[in-house]
């Protein structure tokens, strides 16, 4: 249950802020449960089915909502609230001071 949400929500985190690294590694320890449910050679495919089937119909709209509260985009005013960045970086190949 733990891995769709986090695999969700790590995913749009990398790609809006290119950060969310962390929260891809959850969602690799969270689905190696169906990992290790497939190997598992006294496993009933049934039970691997419906285990699968279950954390997937709860983690991702779990993982729908949550990606909807946290990137929900800004308001006007809290745009206008972030200040520009103090530092200026140089050019590629401009020499370093």
């Amino acid at each position: 249950l733990i891995g769709f949400p986090a695999i969700i929500l790590g995913t749009s985190l990398r790609a809006r802020y290119r950060e969310g690294w962390w929260v891809c590694v959850f969602a690799v320890l969270g689905t190696a449960v169906i990992t290790t449910s497939l190997i598992d050679p006294g496993a009933y495919p049934s039970y691997f089915a419906f285990s699968t089937l279950y954390s997937a119909a709860l983690g991702i709209p779990i993982g729908l909502l949550l990606r909807r509260i946290i990137l929900s985009p800004r308001s006007a005013r809290a745009a206008r609230a972030v200040a520009p960045p103090s530092r200026v970086e140089p050019g590629r190949y401009s020499p370093l001071k």
